[in-house]
């Protein structure tokens, strides 16, 4: 049975150009999404939306607000044409003149004056595709990589499915419009603000770089002939933790507190059968220590006061001997920097990783 996460959706089939649009529409929701901007808390209408496209920054929300909404318009044709086709098999034939009807609409030629959508349709999404089958095809070479001699607890097929599983799920829509939707119920329950949930994901060769890098692979097997555990603060939906579990063997836990996040995945774990790890939806600052020699922050949008919190927690928890990988230098006042590595990530092809030890 194929794995159907709740969150998932599975977009309509029909022509090339209806579906071009819907493809530029998702890419765009994602690129608003992934800047962490705090949506307003009333609907924005299309006249507000339109003056406030003017500028591009703070006012992303609003595009987002309406791109979802002639999102869902496009997609109710297209559901539609596809109902009445099953009875007339040229139903589909004025679903363009529908589309076109569609695209008069205020909310629409916003999107247009914006820049979202091309005028011509040509499907600005084709740079986006190349970009997306070469991470594949990188992180496909990585996991090839993973033979038994070099990794031998490794699970290279398990961890091919769960990518492919990963980066589809980051590019749907409505997993991304649910996430928006639980960070600012989370925010909105937090003394942290909506930057702090913001989401972003680390590609498994680059990750792989950094844990095999030579001053980090003996802190690894250290990890592995003593028992210890991986964690992850702020896990998301399992990246880091799965590599973790896949590539070593390692027991990884995911401290997360999206419950969305939480919940996709136990999922995935629970579908793929992923061994060692497990997922806590719990603020990391009341994680447990004691068994833990590798830990990873994922603190790239952590407020200066989240993140000295952590650093206070790992200085006075985290047993002599560990490693702590961050995507910020602001540790240097805590451990001893022993690596420095560039890698790709969802918001930058050379994000500088920082791995620290604890002497």
């Amino acid at each position: 049975m194929a794995y159907e996460s709740p969150m998932l959706y599975e977009q309509p089939t029909d022509t090339q150009h209806v579906q071009c649009i819907i493809d530029e529409l998702q890419l765009a929701a994602h690129q608003c999404l992934t800047q962490g901007y705090e949506r307003p808390a009333d609907p924005v209408n299309h006249m507000q939306a339109k003056n406030a496209m003017q500028t591009k920054g703070a006012n992303t929300t609003a595009v987002f607000d309406v791109i979802m909404q002639e999102l869902g318009m496009l997609k109710t044709l297209t559901t539609q044409a596809l109902l009445k086709q099953r009875a007339d098999s040229g139903a589909l034939q004025p679903l363009q003149k529908a589309v076109s009807l569609w695209k008069k609409r205020p909310g629409v030629k916003a999107l247009f004056d914006f820049g979202v959508l091309d005028a011509k349709s040509h499907c600005s999404l084709h740079t986006a595709n190349i970009r997306r089958s070469q991470l594949l095809e990188d992180e496909a070479k990585a996991v090839c990589g993973l033979t038994k001699d070099r990794f031998p607890k490794a699970k290279p097929a398990i961890l091919m499915q769960l990518l492919q599983q990963l980066h589809s799920l980051q590019e749907d829509v409505v997993f991304q419009a649910d996430m928006s939707h639980c960070m600012q119920a989370a925010a909105s329950q937090s003394r942290w603000t909506l930057d702090n949930f913001a989401y972003g994901s680390t590609s498994f060769h680059g990750w792989l770089s950094i844990f095999q890098h030579p001053m980090v692979k003996p802190h690894v097997l250290t990890a592995l002939s003593n028992g210890k555990d991986f964690q992850v603060w702020g896990s998301s939906i399992g990246w880091l933790v799965f590599y973790a579990a896949l590539t070593y063997g390692l027991r990884a836990v995911g401290y997360e507190l999206l419950s969305c996040h939480v919940d996709t995945a136990q999922q995935l774990a629970s579908y793929f059968q992923v061994p060692g790890v497990s997922f806590h939806a719990k603020d990391m600052l009341k994680s447990d220590l004691g068994d833990t020699s590798i830990v990873m922050l994922a603190s790239f949008c952590w407020d200066r006061a989240l993140h000295k919190q952590a650093a206070a927690k790992l200085s006075k928890e985290l047993m002599r001997g560990s490693i702590v990988v961050d995507y910020s230098a602001q540790l240097d006042a805590y451990f001893q920097q022993i690596a420095k590595v560039q890698i790709p990530v969802s918001w930058n092809d050379q994000q500088t990783m920082y791995v620290y030890f604890k002497p």
